[in-house]
């Protein structure tokens, strides 16, 4: 099931995913939504899974910097408001190298240190790479529910609040109820709705 596959005829190359349940071959499309555009037929592949809504479980693996957490962090995102009222995001916290030893203060600024790729994510998918580019609300649906207005005007605020402007966004969403982050470790006991 959800077999990723290269189907070839001649010269010409398809992508395509094997729906087992329904035994047909789904063509994958060069989907992506706002500023994140997967660069290659892997992480095609890996975002069209995660924007499936039939598939429950995608699991990533790779080496650093193929765009793991941006492809899965983009995904969840333009799903927030249209299919989902929550983007929980969980980070192991694994030290390479030396451990740095008891860090003093709250849970948040404990764990700041690994929420930096979810901050980069935020930053390229919320177009703050671009010079005087204009936020786009990538969970722009025609479902999606009356939230999704603040959410562009928290968007439209962290814009010109630069360079501290992914920080205002990520916070507006959190204290918006919008988005979570939290350690893995902490996920024991949990329960997760829509």
């Amino acid at each position: 099931p959800n077999q990723c596959c290269y189907l070839n005829l001649g010269s010409k190359t398809a992508l395509a995913i094997y729906k087992k349940k329904d035994r047909y071959f789904q063509l994958v499309q060069n989907i992506y939504s706002g500023n994140v555009v997967p660069k290659n037929a892997e992480q095609l592949f890996a975002y069209h899974m995660l924007m499936d809504p039939g598939i429950d479980l995608v699991t990533l693996s790779g080496d650093a910097g193929v765009g793991k957490t941006l492809l899965a962090i983009s995904a969840g995102y333009t799903q927030v408001f249209s299919r989902y009222d929550r983007l929980s995001i969980f980070r192991p916290t694994n030290e390479l190298g030396e451990e740095l030893g008891f860090r003093p203060g709250t849970l948040e600024e404990k764990f700041a240190p690994w929420t930096k790729p979810i901050y980069d994510a935020f930053y390229i998918m919320l177009g703050f790479n671009k010079k005087h580019a204009p936020i786009t609300n990538m969970a722009a649906s025609p479902k999606k529910k009356s939230g999704s207005k603040k959410i562009a005007q928290m968007e439209s605020f962290a814009l010109s609040e630069k360079p501290q402007g992914v920080h205002a966004a990520v916070q507006s969403l959190i204290d918006n109820g919008y988005l979570m982050m939290s350690p893995i470790n902490f996920i024991q006991g949990q329960n997760f709705f829509n």
